[in-house]
């Protein structure tokens, strides 16, 4: 009796990162899902918003603006965000029409939800590394427990490092390499 399994992944090198042995046992068929185009996006969006929205009711510039911005993105996601708080911004001016105006508006408040989001995510990351200065990136990922990967970790991390708040060590150990995290110093005034 054959069993088919179905894997759905956004990381390119996920098949590179299982077991050989695994993977041997596996008839592996690869089906790569394409970024959408800025057309195909478009048209996602406008029957969305004629699904959820009146007839007419939004402009076709204020969904191109839409479509451009989440084509910006690659997050789909985000475009239909926009739509819902387009269609909010608008309800608050009492508009009955979706204009560029209000499109402007949630965006602005998108760009704003993403900037603070970051910003947590960094000021959490580094606090920890604070307290655990100096021990090996697994351990810390162990101890970060937020719903990410540890490649989606390990990324944060660099660009930690490239924002030069923290080094990143690689060393070699019986076990296989290790990467060790510690906060960058920098000095005080005082001491130049």
């Amino acid at each position: 009796q054959r069993k088919t399994i179905i894997l759905i992944t956004n990381e390119k090198e996920f098949l590179q990162e299982i077991d050989t042995r695994i993977k041997s046992r596996l008839n592996l068929d690869e089906l790569e899902f394409k970024p959408y185009n800025l057309e195909q996006i478009s048209q996602i969006l406008k029957q969305r918003a004629e699904y959820a929205f009146q007839k007419n009711v939004f402009s076709e510039s204020a969904l191109e603006l839409i479509a451009e911005k989440t084509f910006e993105l690659k997050d789909l996601r985000t475009g239909i965000y926009l739509l819902k708080e387009s269609g909010d911004q608008a309800e608050l001016k009492a508009s009955r029409k979706i204009e560029e105006i209000h499109v402007e508006k949630a965006i602005e408040k998108v760009n704003k939800l993403n900037v603070r989001t970051d910003k947590a995510k960094e000021s959490s990351l580094l606090s920890l590394i604070k307290i655990n200065n100096g021990k090996p990136a697994r351990d810390l990922f162990k101890l970060y427990s937020k719903d990410v990967s540890f490649k989606t970790f390990m990324r944060e991390l660099n660009d930690l490092a490239q924002s030069s708040l923290v080094e990143l060590k690689e060393i070699n150990e019986a076990e296989g390499k290790k990467t060790i995290v510690n906060i960058k110093e920098f000095k005080t005034i005082n001491e130049f």
